[in-house]
């Protein structure tokens, strides 16, 4: 089954499922089109025994075959071109096309992606240059009215990539400024009328030199040795509650307030001085009377 297809994308293409498909301005037109030149029964499409029958109704030369006028039929088939006054119409399988497509042997480094729900597909990969325009000969044809025929060309160029505006009446905009001619990167926004299509690619330039330092080996091992060497070399801190050892009143036979270790005891107490006095003078006093009662008495 073939599909009648409007080359400039206005419309979606159409299925011809009727056996007799009619053309022109009248509502009651399998496929009514209000544009100059058109008829209000221009054109008739007869589908039998798989075969399609084009068939002019509006006279004269307003219905043309792959560039030729037809005055009353001609046998139409999948790629061909049908001219109705000035609207482009063109036949097309979509089986034949698929079967036919070239698969992708090699992805390409760039590519156009785009979000809008009414394409056909979302990602269009870039190999050398593309075009994009109204017009059914562009690689992106697009069925926007504000787009021109030819409105910009994607180029790649010793690895870049390039945005040309094609001398279009509304312009192209790069990340929402209107362009003539520039470079573009990976995540850049290219829009055109109401379609906006984001930059896939390298993210690196290709012309820079990358340039990496080397990590110094001789450094690193002198520093790991040295951490080595401090954390061998850490004596072994003991608690203290093992190192306090009891203090003793007596050392080497002598009181400790006597003793060499002068840091300790650097004095004797109060306390202990007066008591040693008091006991001194006691035995003193004790001595004298003792004598005094043995020379009184007679010893």
């Amino acid at each position: 089954m073939l599909k009648l297809q409007f080359r400039d994308r206005r419309r979606e293409a159409v299925w011809l499922v009727d056996r007799t498909f009619t053309i022109g301005k009248n509502s009651r037109n399998s496929l009514m089109i209000d544009s100059d030149g058109i008829c209000e029964f221009h054109a008739e499409l007869i589908n039998k025994s798989e075969t399609l029958t084009l068939i002019n109704k509006a006279g004269g030369t307003g219905v043309w075959v792959n560039g030729l006028p037809i005055s009353e039929t001609s046998p139409v088939r999948a790629g061909d071109k049908i001219t109705l006054g000035e609207l482009e119409l063109e036949l097309i399988d979509p089986k034949h096309n698929i079967a036919t497509q070239k698969p992708i042997i090699k992805k390409a480094d760039w590519s156009l992606f785009s979000k809008a729900s009414w394409l056909e597909k979302s990602s269009f990969p870039i190999t050398e240059k593309l075009i994009i325009g109204r017009d059914a000969s562009c690689d992106i044809a697009l069925p926007l009215e504000h787009l021109s025929r030819q409105h910009c060309a994607i180029e790649i160029r010793s690895g870049l990539l390039y945005v040309s505006d094609l001398d279009s009446s509304n312009g192209t905009f790069l990340n929402g400024e209107r362009i003539k001619e520039s470079p573009v990167k990976a995540g850049d926004k290219i829009k055109l009328d109401v379609i906006t299509f984001e930059v896939r690619g390298p993210t690196h330039d290709p012309h820079k030199t990358i340039i990496r330092t080397a990590p110094n080996k001789q450094r690193t091992k002198v520093r790991e040795e040295h951490s080595t060497q401090n954390q061998k070399s850490k004596p072994e801190v003991k608690s203290k509650k093992a190192i306090t050892t009891p203090k003793s009143l007596v050392a080497s036979g002598k009181q400790t307030w006597i003793s060499d270790n002068k840091q300790q005891y650097s004095s004797p107490k109060k306390g202990s001085s007066k008591r040693i006095f008091f006991l001194a003078g006691l035995t003193l006093a004790l001595v004298s009377a003792g004598v005094l009662l043995m020379k009184l008495f007679g010893f």
